[in-house]
């Protein structure tokens, strides 16, 4: 069986069509997607799940397709997955002790999260008190970080 996560985990039991590059993105959103029933989307929250858990690479992939299904129906809100989705990216670079890949992502993150100020909340995310962990998180040394962000979420 081919190894499925990113971390060097037990295998997990995945059928093909569950598999990485198998997932029909279409057959999976729905009304639920759009963000004003974030916390009734079994997707975003399993992203959000996986980054908490630190599989950062796994959360990645999660919120790619999400990315992708919100750049074509809900426009307004497709920086604020691909801000998650470069944090995520960010988390993984630290952890492979990659310190320009870090910098790098975690700046382009900082990027599309920020033109959210405006809003209190986004996605059950409060957006200055996640932008606040992601500065004093960009600020520490590489080698330095024992902890990484969590996501907290405000539900309705």
């Amino acid at each position: 069986m081919r190894r499925y996560t990113h971390l060097p985990v037990p295998n997990a039991p995945l059928t093909d069509k569950e598999r990485h590059g198998h997932w029909d993105a279409s057959m999976t959103f729905s009304h639920k997607t759009i963000p004003t029933y974030w916390h009734e989307d079994t997707v975003y929250l399993y992203g959000v799940d996986l980054f908490n858990a630190e599989l950062f690479w796994e959360a990645h992939e999660v919120w790619e397709k999400k990315w992708h299904y919100s750049k074509a129906y809900h426009p307004d809100f497709a920086d604020w997955i691909q801000g998650l989705i470069q944090v995520s990216a960010a988390c993984l670079k630290r952890s492979e002790q990659n310190q320009q890949g870090f910098i790098h992502n975690i700046k382009k993150a900082q990027q599309h999260l920020q033109t959210y100020i405006y809003l209190k909340t986004v996605m059950g995310i409060e957006v200055d008190s996640w932008l606040q962990i992601l500065h004093a998180f960009a600020g520490n040394d590489i080698h330095s970080i024992s902890v990484y962000p969590k996501i907290a979420l405000t539900f309705p």
